[in-house]
């Protein structure tokens, strides 16, 4: 039984305002609208999304009903995200970095994915089924928001 860490990396630009992108991508209740993964969420802790806001969300992976509990552990507005979660022999870790694009926002997202046990044998496997679910999830999000409506143009 060993352990294995995979690391997975992508960035792309949104041509929506940087507030819009990052309060829609920090509340994980979205996540279902561009997540793979996600089938929904729901907040476990009052008041604004900040650092300590905890989700519970339910998943599926290779036909897996997946839940965790995760939190927010980092959270500079308009700049940076880092959440963590752990489902039985697995922890994630995803960081969310925003940036003012030219013609945009530019976000990037990185992560890590910890496996125990029988899984970590799958690494090779795993790690490019995750690579291109980050790819996808982010070309998902990013049709998702640039077909949205007339965005409220909020200064960060």
């Amino acid at each position: 039984r060993g352990s294995s860490v995979i690391r997975v990396t992508s960035q792309i630009v949104i041509q929506r305002p940087l507030r819009e992108v990052f309060d829609f991508v920090t509340d994980a209740e979205n996540d279902r609208l561009w997540v793979a993964f996600a089938r929904d969420a729901r907040k476990l802790t009052p008041g604004p999304i900040s650092r300590g806001t905890r989700f519970r969300q339910r998943g599926e992976f290779l036909g897996v009903q997946v839940s965790t509990d995760w939190e927010i552990t980092e959270f500079e507005p308009c700049r940076r995200m880092v959440g963590e979660a752990r489902s039985g022999s697995v922890v994630f870790r995803g960081i969310y970095d925003f940036d003012q694009a030219i013609d945009g926002t530019r976000l990037g997202k990185s992560g890590t994915i910890q496996f125990n046990g029988l899984l970590a044998a799958g690494e090779p496997f795993l790690s490019v089924l995750f690579q291109s679910a980050l790819e996808a999830d982010l070309k998902g999000l990013k049709a998702l928001l640039e077909r949205g409506g007339q965005a409220v143009r909020q200064a960060c």
